[in-house]
């Protein structure tokens, strides 16, 4: 059943790779500016924020390690 689930989550995220191409490309004729593929994409979009929230939290660390070692 597990495997099920991600043969169709992979399906799922291909599907919608080919949707938000086809989205972004028809905006880009249209005159819009910036349109990428990750804004139509729903699978992208969590992973940028993922990512975001990631590198906001190492940057956090760093600079409280920081100050713990400007103290000493």
């Amino acid at each position: 059943m597990r495997e099920l689930t991600w043969m169709y989550q992979g399906f799922d995220r291909q599907r919608w790779m080919y949707t938000a191409a086809i989205n972004s490309t028809q905006a880009a004729a249209a005159g819009s500016k910036n349109e990428t593929i990750e804004k139509n994409h729903p699978y992208m979009k969590d992973e940028a924020h993922k990512i975001r929230k990631q590198k906001l939290l190492e940057m956090q660390k760093r600079m409280t390690n920081d100050k713990g070692n400007n103290k000493n």
